[in-house]
């Protein structure tokens, strides 16, 4: 590109015009991705923990996850930029103590898990052969459930100013932090594929925690297509101030956003 397509770009890129027909704001970069879950292969293995005793059940998981690949279309790094997700069918619990002793019953008929505290700038990590890992996530929990304790163990709970049977409300606890969600994510054939696995733990009844812990081994697969990259030529008009961009017939209609940067300026072909 000689100086005065250059020196035109300049001028360009510094007046309100060229963000107006690109549909730009300056400094904006590409959109984060959002992948679906697949409700039939993602799950959720939960576990109540009460008394020495332990049950599990287990659900399908459906909601979205948001990644950002940088670069989009061949990623060297990724960075989680939200998720939520949830339980698809209702978990029940029964656990029995002996028959002096009492049991207790727990209803799970929805949990879901939603980010907290991402930084608003992408943390990005690394990846090694399509694997990654996200540490330190942090999360909050949504829905209801209830339980119910019989025998000697209500007798206890009552002593000791408890009740053996209430709702629990999963929105009244504090966030958590999932220590380490490791991964995968892989491009083919213009689908972008997540894997991920993450580990969590937290009170089942958050204003009882000594009553029983919640603990779930989550296994998440989402996909979502990868955007088209669009590469935009540019060239001064013979003559003229006028500077004129064009790009792709198959992006029309397509919405364009800026990357975080811009390209040496030889790598701007003319049209």
């Amino acid at each position: 590109m000689n100086r005065s397509i250059l020196r035109a770009l300049l001028l360009l890129q510094a007046a309100t015009p060229l963000w107006l027909l690109l549909g730009l704001t300056p400094g904006a970069h590409a959109a984060p991705l959002q992948l679906t879950l697949d409700p039939v292969a993602s799950q959720l293995l939960l576990s109540i923990d009460a008394f020495g005793k332990t049950d599990t059940q287990s659900s399908k998981l459906g909601g979205s996850i948001s990644l950002d690949l940088d670069p989009q279309g061949a990623p060297t790094r990724v960075a989680l930029t939200g998720f939520s997700m949830g339980t698809l069918t209702p978990m029940n619990f029964a656990m029995n103590f002996g028959t002096f002793v009492g049991a207790a019953t727990a209803k799970v008929p929805l949990l879901e898990l939603h980010d907290h505290g991402l930084p608003a700038t992408p943390a990005y990590v690394p990846l090694s052969a399509d694997a990654f890992t996200f540490t330190n996530v942090g999360y909050t929990n949504h829905g209801s459930g209830s339980y119910k304790v019989t025998g000697v163990i209500c007798t206890q709970l009552q002593l000791a100013g408890r009740t053996c049977a209430d709702a629990v409300d999963f929105d009244s606890g504090p966030p958590g932090v999932i220590d380490s969600m490791p991964g995968t994510v892989k491009l083919q054939n213009g689908v972008v594929r997540l894997d991920v696995t993450y580990f969590f733990t937290q009170p089942l009844d958050p204003t009882t925690p000594e009553l029983a812990t919640v603990s779930g081994v989550a296994t998440v697969v989402a996909t979502a297509p990868l955007p088209v990259t669009v590469a935009l030529e540019v060239a001064l008009l013979p003559g003229t101030q006028t500077l004129r961009l064009r790009w792709p017939k198959s992006a029309t209609g397509a919405t364009l956003v800026q990357r975080s940067g811009l390209a040496t300026a030889d790598s701007w072909q003319p049209v």
